[in-house]
């Protein structure tokens, strides 16, 4: 599988009549291992701005959904690992937000995998139909992980959606996570 930055095109580029089934391809289910567990499962304070994104997503989710579509023959399998991939280098991936004894909210790593859906390829507006329902479902800020993936595919082609709270991740951050390479 070769999916990186020079064959992943934004979602601005993808076809106006893209449509998804929504359910998921039977056998494609997440069962490898998470990711090692830590010595320690209190990753650090939330910064500033992790902070205010925390406080303002109990009143109004603040979430966001990124889509990427790729063209080349891949699998779903191709796709699981290389999401693992991104996880393990990247800490927040990992995390939930809770509150200490002071009520100050903490990043706490819990050994949990990004979830990836994979739905089938049937439509060309299928895709805007799944990111309609990824920025409809909020992300429980205490439970892990705080990223979530729909992988809409075909065997020669996908679009990858990953919807992320906004105190784990941002554009530049997203960005970097469609620069996955085999």
């Amino acid at each position: 599988m070769n999916v990186n930055a020079a064959n992943i095109r934004p979602a601005a580029a993808l076809p106006a009549t893209l449509s998804i089934n929504p359910l998921p391809v039977a056998g494609h289910a997440t069962t490898a291992a998470p990711p090692a567990p830590r010595a320690t499962n209190i990753v650090r304070p939330l910064g500033a701005f992790e902070q205010a994104f925390w406080l303002m997503d109990r009143n109004h989710p603040l979430h966001f959904v990124l889509a990427a579509q790729t063209v080349g023959q891949t699998t779903p399998e191709e796709w699981r690992q290389a999401l693992d991939y991104v996880q393990r280098r990247h800490l927040l991936l990992s995390v939930c937000i809770r509150e200490n004894a002071d009520a100050a909210p903490e990043f706490h790593y819990v050994a949990s995998r990004i979830p990836l859906r994979v739905v089938p390829y049937v439509s060309p507006m299928l895709w805007r139909e799944e990111m309609r329902a990824e920025l409809a479902t909020p992300f429980n800020p205490g439970q892990a992980p705080l990223m979530r993936a729909v992988l809409v595919h075909s065997p020669h082609m996908a679009v990858l959606l990953l919807a992320a709270h906004h105190s784990v991740a941002d554009a530049r951050s997203r960005s970097e996570a469609t620069r996955i390479r085999d």
